[in-house]
C-alpha cells in the first residue's frame, strides 16, 4: 500500500509540474506576441511612429549640392538634417568600427550595406523627392534608438 501510495504521490507531482511547466510556457508566449510588430518587419516600426524631433536640432544645409554625414563609432553627424532635393547624401566612415545605414521605411531609399562603409570608406545617395528619411545603423542602433539620423528633403 505504501508503493501504491508513494507512486501516486509522484504521480500528482509530475502533473503539477506539467501544469506549472505549460503555464510557464503559455505566459511566455504572450509576452514574446507582444513584442512583436504589426507589419512583420524585423524591427521598429513605420517613420510615423517615430517621435517628432523638435525644429531647434535640425540643421539646415539646403542649398548645397553635396552634404557629408560623419560616420563614426556610434553616431552620425549631423543627426537630423534639411537639404535640398537633388542634394547628394555621403556617409563618411571617420571611425574604427563598420556601419551601414537602413532606412527605417524599407524602399524609401537604397540601403547602404556594411561592405559599402567599413572604416575610411564613403557611400551616397541622392534624394530627390520632399519628404522625412529616417534612418539607422543596424548593427548598433534600433530604428528609434543609438546611432540613428534623419533626413528631411525640403519642398522647392
Amino acid at each position: 500500500m505504501s508503493e501504491r501510495l508513494l507512486d501516486s504521490g509522484s504521480v500528482g507531482a509530475r502533473r503539477t509540474m506539467r501544469r506549472g511547466a505549460v503555464a510557464l510556457l503559455a505566459g511566455a508566449l504572450v509576452l514574446l506576441a507582444g513584442c512583436g510588430d504589426d507589419d512583420g518587419g524585423s524591427g521598429g516600426g513605420a517613420a510615423a511612429d517615430l517621435p517628432e524631433v523638435p525644429e531647434a536640432e535640425w540643421e539646415d544645409l539646403t542649398g548645397q549640392d553635396t552634404v557629408t554625414i560623419d560616420t563614426r563609432d556610434n553616431t552620425f553627424g549631423p543627426e537630423n538634417i534639411i537639404v535640398s532635393p537633388g542634394t547628394e547624401i555621403v556617409w563618411e566612415n571617420r571611425g574604427r568600427n563598420d556601419h551601414n545605414v537602413v532606412p527605417v521605411e524599407e524602399g524609401s531609399f537604397e540601403e547602404v550595406s556594411i561592405e559599402d562603409l567599413r572604416p575610411g570608406s564613403e557611400a551616397a545617395r541622392t534624394l530627390d523627392d520632399a519628404g522625412e528619411y529616417p534612418y539607422y545603423c543596424s548593427l548598433h542602433a534600433t530604428p528609434d534608438r543609438g546611432m540613428i539620423g534623419r533626413i528631411r528633403v525640403a519642398d522647392e
